[in-house]
């Protein structure tokens, strides 16, 4: 049937790129450019090379066109999927005596160019890969696609050579990121190419997302009108999401399609299928938690907008912005007291769906809540720190389930989160935060959402509890102390029943020695020891976490 190119995209350095400042428009505009390069800049450079392909624009998106292939001859360029800041294309591979500059190769040098032009300071990897589509397979082990990643890799591994001008003789330093100034901000300070950039894409990434995310409430393009609460001090939650063994079911599909000719149509159906279906489902889950934060919306006397009475709505924003979606790695930031249950609706959402494979999406969660200028690059490494932790929960789990792991930065010491658990939970009497959670476990488990929701829940509406700062914080210092101390506290303060809140599993014996001192007996939780290796000995406490959160929890309206 002929040779072809098989041509592999990527993206290098994005989270840099993307999360380096603490100006969320230029983060917007980032994050737009990132995936206008492996998107939309992808059929704009085909189209500006005169070839063939199979890629259409609609809603602000990339469209493919099922009914052309390129084994046909209907096509000189067949996008097989993107996504993820990664893309993958075919290209007729004609005699090198008739094309003085083969298809995949000039592709590549406009793409990079207009890379170079629009967004400076991002670099972009291409790898090529020529085969024969009657006897070189695209799937498998050994397969083309295998191949040419492994190039990719090597390219992104070795050093990259920069030709950019830092300063010249006399010069200001951009204000962001302290390379050569090229211009002024609206407030008349110097700032480089690569933000100019930045801010520019900013308004084309609002009109996408609300083409794609339909709200009558705007969405905030400044970290400041993400919320908040007259004279108190202002939190955002930074979350960072991803899929639980995505990289396996991906080579399952690639395994099971390793055979050339015909076998690598079936290949590139079920991979795009596949990646298609992750893409409609982290949009589906992402547009039912917008719709389930606007009809949390009320309005006070005066007419203010709020959710739950303490989070108010600034310049008709939500207080909630995606920066990265499309895909099962997704990420956002929100006012920090709907970090966790904005976060849990999400997961919730998007582990309902199933993927074109025929099994559920599982995935995993990490919500740093920090200080809204707390350094926005180490917020990010804190939710992506605490989303690991939660997958190494699922993996020593040893189940198809989703998790969340989340962590309160009240101060602004900075330390990576082993050293943050270690210095701030870990006791010896055992380990203070319970985290992570199940978010679809069983009501029963004492490790779910559902139990770590109804705790709270209890401490800020039952008359025990609610309005008695002083004395929840007394409990908090107990729980600091030990199951003694906690005992002690029930019967100075004349606690009812001399028990704390109920847990969700009723007649549990692991219940109610949690209500009588606070801790969770070893055995109840042996079972769920994700890191055995850093465990401190002993118990896990099972109030720590819910008293920690009072003040950063509002559920959402009928959620």
């Amino acid at each position: 049937m002929g040779m072809f190119t098989l041509t592999v995209l990527d993206t290098s350095g994005i989270q840099a790129y993307i999360f380096g400042t603490n100006n969320l428009r230029q983060n917007v505009g980032a994050s737009y450019l990132v995936d206008s390069v492996t998107g939309l800049w992808v059929k704009e450079c085909l189209d500006e090379l005169g070839l063939r392909h199979n890629l259409s624009v609609r809603g602000g998106g990339l469209v493919l066109l099922e009914d052309r292939r390129i084994e046909r001859g209907e096509l000189d360029a067949e996008l097989i999927y993107s996504g993820g800041g990664n893309a993958v294309i075919l290209f007729q591979n004609p005699d090198p005596q008739v094309a003085s500059c083969p298809p995949a190769t000039g592709f590549a040098q406009a793409l990079t160019r207009k890379a170079l032009l629009e967004s400076p300071g991002l670099q972009v990897i291409v790898a090529h890969q020529d085969f024969d589509w009657d006897h070189n397979p695209l799937g498998g082990d050994q397969g083309v696609l295998q191949s040419a990643m492994q190039t990719l890799a090597k390219h992104k591994a070795s050093p990259q050579v920069s030709c950019q001008t830092y300063a010249l003789a006399i010069t200001a330093a951009c204000i962001y990121t302290g390379k050569a100034a090229t211009g002024l901000d609206e407030d008349r300070r110097p700032v480089s190419v690569e933000v100019i950039a930045k801010t520019r894409a900013a308004a084309r990434a609002n009109r996408r997302l609300s083409e794609n995310f339909k709200s009558k409430f705007d969405y905030p393009l400044d970290f400041d009108h993400l919320g908040g609460t007259q004279d108190e001090s202002s939190y955002i939650a930074v979350i960072h999401t991803d899929g639980n063994g995505m990289g396996k079911r991906v080579r399952q599909i690639s395994a099971a399609h390793a055979h050339p000719g015909a076998g690598n149509r079936d290949y590139i159906q079920a991979q795009r299928a596949f990646s298609d279906s992750i893409a409609r489902a982290a949009t589906t889950a992402l547009r039912n938690t917008v719709r389930r934060l606007e009809d949390s919306v009320e309005y006070d006397s005066e007419n203010r907008p709020h959710i739950g009475g303490v989070v108010y709505l600034k310049e008709n924003s939500l207080p909630f912005r995606p920066l990265v979606f499309g895909g099962d790695d997704v990420t956002f930031v929100c006012d920090g007291r709907l970090g966790l249950s904005l976060t849990a609706y999400y997961l919730q959402q998007l582990s309902a769906q199933r993927l074109s494979d025929g099994d559920y999406v599982h995935c995993r969660a990490g919500v740093a809540i920090v200080k809204t200028h707390y350094p926005f690059s180490r917020a990010y490494t804190l939710a992506e720190d605490l989303c690991a932790s939660a997958r190494n929960y699922i993996q020593q789990a040893g189940g198809a389930l989703t998790a969340m792991d989340w962590h309160f930065a009240k101060n602004g010491m900075v330390l990576s989160l082993k050293q943050i658990r270690r210095r701030e939970y870990h006791l010896q009497t055992g380990r203070l935060n319970m985290t992570p959670v199940w978010i679809t476990a069983p009501e029963a488990h004492w490790r779910s959402w559902d139990t770590f929701t109804r705790t709270v829940t209890a401490f800020q509406a039952s008359q025990e509890w609610s309005g008695r700062r002083n004395k929840v914080k007394a409990l908090r210092e107990a729980l600091r102390a030990g199951p003694e101390s906690v005992r002690h506290f029930l019967k100075l303060y004349e606690v009812k029943d001399e028990r704390l809140p109920a847990l969700a599993a009723d007649g549990a014996s692991w219940q109610t020695t949690a209500e009588r001192d606070g801790w969770l007996p070893a055995g109840a939780w042996d079972q769920d020891n994700y890191l055995p290796d850093e465990e401190p000995a002993g118990q896990i406490c099972a109030y720590f976490d819910p008293i920690e959160a009072l003040d950063f929890f509002v559920p959402l309206k009928g959620a």
